[in-house]
């Protein structure tokens, strides 16, 4: 299995203008319920990690797994046409503080580690 992993920084406060009683990692399941997984995503995890930048002014997605940089171009795209301000974009990610979800059997499942 490709053990990729991406990353991308986001702006809090457009997270909460757009979604004002969510936090983000409900906002990225939100998200993740309007993407269809692709076969090649079968295994990959979507996951928070520490930010760069201002301490409760960024948050950080991480994707790690097979289709990682393909996962994070689509989430990037979806939380960009919702006015969520998308920062920075990285190869290579954090170190996982909260796994969100994972593909499995062609769907999203719970991510447990």
């Amino acid at each position: 299995m490709d053990e990729s992993t991406c990353s991308f920084t986001f702006d809090l406060r457009s997270v909460q203008k757009v979604f004002q009683p969510v936090d983000p990692k409900r906002t990225i399941l939100a998200v993740l319920a309007t993407l269809v997984p692709e076969p090649g995503w079968e295994g990959c995890l979507v996951y928070t990690g520490p930010a760069l930048g201002e301490p409760g002014k960024t948050g950080c997605i991480g994707t790690r797994g097979s289709g990682a940089g393909e996962l994070q171009r689509r989430l990037v795209e979806s939380l960009e046409r919702l006015g969520i301000t998308v920062l920075e974009l990285y190869e290579g990610g954090p170190e996982i503080t909260d796994s969100i979800a994972r593909v499995s059997g062609g769907q999203w499942v719970a991510a447990e580690l």
